[in-house]
């Protein structure tokens, strides 16, 4: 998306092919994560290690919360998002 507004209308044909793979992409990485990392990390984490993670996690934003300005545009941007992804994984028209 950065190269497609830095590099204006030269760089659109390149944002919608990439666009229309990021789906699949991440329902390829969702499902690394919940088959092979998140298995691995139950298996080799203690206690206090998850305790840590729990810590950051914590500490962290969420960009879905409430707090400004920087939300709204974070919810205008990912309804344009969803809106764009093919169904059924967003709101846009099926592929």
């Amino acid at each position: 998306m950065l190269r497609y507004e830095a590099g204006g209308e030269g760089e659109f044909v390149d944002f919608c092919h990439r666009r229309r793979r990021l789906p699949r992409f991440y329902v390829q990485h969702m499902h690394k994560e919940e088959t092979l990392v998140m298995p691995l990390a139950q298996q080799l984490f203690r206690d206090e290690d998850w305790g840590r993670i729990d810590t950051a996690f914590r500490a962290n934003r969420d960009p879905l919360g409430e707090g400004g300005d920087e939300d709204e545009e974070f919810r205008h941007c990912f309804s344009r998002i969803v809106s764009l992804v093919p169904a059924p994984l967003g709101a846009g028209p099926p592929e």
